[in-house]
C-alpha cells in the first residue's frame, strides 16, 4: 500500500513538472518573419515604441505609447522619459532623453532567437548607450545606460519606418 501511494505521489509530481515545463516552452520562430527583422535592423531604419519603463529606482510604470526612438541611417531621436537619478545635470534637468542627435556607434550580433542591437549617442550634455535585444516577433527590451544618470529599461516593441 505505502509503495503504491509512492508510485502514485511520483507519476503524479512528474506529470505536473512535464506541464509546467511545456508551458515554458517559447513558440517556434518563423523564419520569414526573422529575415524581415533581421532586415530592418541592418537597414537601421526602424522605431522602438515603449509600452512601459523600469528605473533602476522604483517599480514599473506604464507608458501612453508616445514614447519612442527612432534610427533612420545615422540619425537618431529619442523621445523617451526618465525617472531617475542624475549626477551632473544642467539646471531644470536637461534633456534627459529626448533628444536629436548622430549615431557614433551601431552593432548588431545574433543571440540564439534574438539580436542584440547596441548604439552609442552622443549629445551636449551627456554620452548615452541604447542596447536593444529584439525578437523576432517584433517584441523587445531596451536598456538605456547612461554617463550622467541612472540606467533604465523599457519594454515595447520595434517596427520598420515608413518610406
Amino acid at each position: 500500500m505505502k509503495r503504491t501511494l509512492s508510485l502514485i505521489a511520483i507519476l503524479a509530481f512528474t506529470l505536473i513538472l512535464g506541464g509546467c515545463a511545456a508551458m515554458f516552452k517559447s513558440a517556434p520562430v518563423d523564419p520569414a518573419q526573422a529575415a524581415e527583422t533581421q532586415k530592418m535592423l541592418e537597414s537601421k531604419s526602424f522605431t522602438f515604441n515603449a509600452s512601459n519603463m523600469m528605473p533602476l529606482r522604483g517599480g514599473t510604470k506604464f507608458l501612453d505609447g508616445r514614447d519612442f526612438f527612432r534610427v533612420e541611417g545615422d540619425d537618431f531621436t529619442s523621445a523617451l522619459p526618465f525617472i531617475g537619478r542624475a549626477f551632473s545635470i544642467p539646471y531644470g534637468g536637461g534633456e534627459g532623453l529626448s533628444f536629436e542627435s548622430k549615431v557614433s556607434d551601431y552593432r548588431i550580433s545574433r543571440k540564439g532567437d534574438h539580436w542584440i542591437v547596441t548604439i552609442k549617442v552622443e549629445t551636449n550634455e551627456d554620452n548615452h548607450q541604447y542596447r536593444l535585444e529584439v525578437y523576432a516577433d517584433g517584441n523587445a527590451y531596451l536598456t538605456v545606460s547612461s554617463r550622467e544618470r541612472d540606467t533604465i529599461s523599457f519594454n515595447g516593441g520595434v517596427t520598420a519606418n515608413e518610406k
